[in-house]
Protein backbone atom coordinates (compact mmCIF):
# COMPACT_ATOMS: atom_id res chain seq x y z
CA UNK A 1 0.00 0.00 0.00
CA UNK A 2 1.35 3.18 -0.55
CA UNK A 3 1.71 5.88 2.29
CA UNK A 4 2.24 9.66 2.12
CA UNK A 5 4.98 10.67 4.98
CA UNK A 6 5.79 13.96 5.84
CA UNK A 7 8.72 14.53 8.73
CA UNK A 8 8.35 18.02 10.58
CA UNK A 9 11.25 19.29 12.92
CA UNK A 10 14.55 19.28 13.75
CA UNK A 11 16.67 17.56 10.80
CA UNK A 12 17.09 13.53 11.66
CA UNK A 13 20.69 12.20 10.92
CA UNK A 14 20.38 10.26 7.64
CA UNK A 15 17.07 11.64 6.63
CA UNK A 16 17.55 14.32 4.00
CA UNK A 17 13.79 13.59 2.22
CA UNK A 18 11.26 14.91 4.26
CA UNK A 19 8.35 14.10 2.44
CA UNK A 20 7.96 10.64 0.35
CA UNK A 21 5.89 7.86 -0.72
CA UNK A 22 6.80 4.64 1.02
CA UNK A 23 5.50 1.69 0.07
CA UNK A 24 4.70 -0.78 2.91
CA UNK A 25 2.60 -4.16 3.31
CA UNK A 26 -1.01 -4.34 3.54
CA UNK A 27 -2.37 -3.53 7.70
CA UNK A 28 1.05 -2.21 8.36
CA UNK A 29 1.23 0.07 11.67
CA UNK A 30 3.66 3.12 12.13
CA UNK A 31 5.86 1.12 13.80
CA UNK A 32 6.78 -0.52 10.09
CA UNK A 33 6.74 2.86 8.62
CA UNK A 34 9.45 3.98 11.22
CA UNK A 35 11.53 0.29 10.63
CA UNK A 36 11.11 1.22 6.79
CA UNK A 37 12.18 5.35 7.32
CA UNK A 38 15.80 3.71 9.34
CA UNK A 39 16.01 1.36 6.85
CA UNK A 40 15.86 3.80 4.01
CA UNK A 41 18.49 6.46 6.18
CA UNK A 42 21.57 5.58 7.01
CA UNK A 43 22.81 7.00 10.20
CA UNK A 44 18.88 7.18 11.46
CA UNK A 45 17.90 5.16 14.12
CA UNK A 46 14.72 4.55 16.46
CA UNK A 47 16.24 6.87 19.14
CA UNK A 48 15.73 9.25 16.58
CA UNK A 49 12.04 8.77 16.46
CA UNK A 50 11.77 8.37 20.42
CA UNK A 51 10.21 12.33 21.04
CA UNK A 52 7.90 12.14 17.77
CA UNK A 53 4.04 13.14 17.64
CA UNK A 54 2.59 10.89 15.03
CA UNK A 55 -0.67 12.01 13.23
CA UNK A 56 -2.61 10.57 10.57
CA UNK A 57 -4.81 12.34 8.49
CA UNK A 58 -4.33 14.75 10.61
CA UNK A 59 -5.49 12.65 13.95
CA UNK A 60 -3.14 11.79 17.16
CA UNK A 61 -1.72 8.13 16.33
CA UNK A 62 0.70 5.58 18.15
CA UNK A 63 3.12 3.51 16.78
CA UNK A 64 0.22 0.64 16.96
CA UNK A 65 -1.93 2.42 15.12
CA UNK A 66 -2.55 0.58 11.61
CA UNK A 67 -2.38 2.27 8.22
CA UNK A 68 -4.12 2.28 5.14
CA UNK A 69 -3.74 3.22 1.59
CA UNK A 70 -3.35 6.30 0.81
CA UNK A 71 -2.54 7.71 4.49
CA UNK A 72 -0.74 10.41 5.11
CA UNK A 73 1.24 10.29 8.04
CA UNK A 74 2.92 13.66 9.77
CA UNK A 75 5.71 12.83 11.83
CA UNK A 76 6.46 15.71 14.00
CA UNK A 77 9.99 16.15 15.82
CA UNK A 78 10.89 18.53 18.56
CA UNK A 79 11.41 22.02 17.40
CA UNK A 80 12.67 23.29 20.52
CA UNK A 81 12.39 23.09 24.50
CA UNK A 82 12.59 25.49 27.40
Amino acid sequence: MRIEMKYIGVPLGGMTNIRRTVILPEDSTIDALIQSLIDDSPGTSRDNFRSVTYMVNKKNAGVSTILHEGDEVFLLGILGGG
